[in-house]
C-alpha cells in the first residue's frame, strides 16, 4: 500500500455534521475503560508485528480510530460516511502491506469485514469527490444518499448511468437494492454504455420486439374472429327462440 497521507487527510467535520445533541453524554470513566480495553486488544491483534507494537504513537492512533469506527457503526448513511473516512485514515496510519490490514480486520476490532469496509471507504471517497452530486447536478448532503450498500451499488454504475439513475430518483434515502438491480437490468436491455447507445444491440432488440408484436397481432386477429363467431351464434340462437315463441 502506498503512502497517501497528505492526499487523504481531511477535516471530517467539514464533510459530515453528525449531531449528537439529543444523546446522553458518555460517562467519562466508562469511556476511559473502553479505550484502555481497546488499546490492549489492538496490541494483542498486532502481536505478530513487533515494529507496530513497539510504536506507541501508532498503537494509540489505531486505537482512537477503532473506537471512532465502533462508535459510529450504525445504519445512518452519515455515520457510515464518517466511518469510511476514518477507515481511510486508518489505512494511511498503518501504511503497510495488505497483510497488516488483513490482520487488523481478522482481529475483529470493528463490526464488519475488510470487504465490507472497502465498500464503505469507496462510497466515502466518491461522496467526497462529489460523484453523487455531479450525477444529480446539485450539491448533495449525506442525508440525501441511499443506505450505504445501495449507495455502493449506484457508484458501480458508469457516470452516464448514474446520471440516468438520478433522473429516475434513485439517489434517494428510500431507494432499495432491488430497485437499483431492476434499473441495471433495464439499462442493460437499452444497451447504454458510457453514454453511448449500442446500435447493434438496439437493432436486435427492435427485431425481437417487432416479431413479438406481429405474433400478438396475429393472436389478436384470431381472438377477434372468435368473438365475432360467438356473437353470430348467440344472434342465431336468439332468432330461433323468437321464431318458436311466435309459433
Amino acid at each position: 500500500m502506498t503512502r497517501r497521507r497528505a492526499a487523504e487527510e481531511v477535516d471530517l467535520d467539514k464533510i459530515i455534521e453528525i449531531g449528537h445533541k439529543n444523546e446522553p453524554a458518555r460517562d467519562f470513566g466508562q469511556h476511559v475503560m473502553v479505550h484502555r480495553e481497546m488499546h490492549d486488544r489492538v496490541r494483542e491483534v498486532f502481536s505478530g508485528y513487533p515494529h507496530i507494537v513497539a510504536d506507541d504513537a501508532l498503537i494509540s492512533r489505531v486505537t482512537d480510530l477503532t473506537v471512532t469506527i465502533r462508535d459510529e457503526a450504525s445504519t445512518s448513511i452519515e455515520a457510515y460516511l464518517k466511518i469510511g473516512l476514518a477507515l481511510i485514515d486508518l489505512e494511511n496510519a498503518l501504511d503497510e502491506q495488505d497483510d497488516v490490514i488483513d490482520t487488523y480486520f481478522r482481529g475483529q476490532l470493528v463490526p464488519f469485514s475488510k470487504a465490507h469496509a472497502s465498500k464503505i471507504t469507496t462510497v466515502a471517497r466518491d461522496f467526497r469527490a462529489g460523484r453523487y452530486s455531479k450525477a444529480t447536478g446539485r450539491s448533495l448532503s449525506p442525508r440525501e444518499l441511499p443506505p450505504i450498500m445501495v449507495a455502493y451499488d449506484i457508484r458501480c454504475l458508469s457516470d452516464e448511468e448514474m446520471r440516468i439513475a438520478a433522473q429516475r430518483g434513485l439517489i434517494d434515502p428510500m431507494t432499495s437494492r432491488a430497485a437499483v438491480q431492476t434499473f441495471r437490468e433495464e439499462i442493460k436491455s437499452l444497451a447504454i454504455t458510457d453514454g453511448a447507445v449500442n446500435q447493434i444491440k438496439l437493432q436486435k432488440e427492435l427485431g425481437k420486439l417487432t416479431k413479438k408484436k406481429a405474433g400478438l397481432e396475429t393472436q389478436l386477429a384470431m381472438v377477434c374472429i372468435q368473438i365475432e363467431t360467438i356473437k353470430e351464434q348467440i344472434k342465431a340462437q336468439e332468432g330461433q327462440r323468437y321464431l318458436h315463441a311466435a309459433e
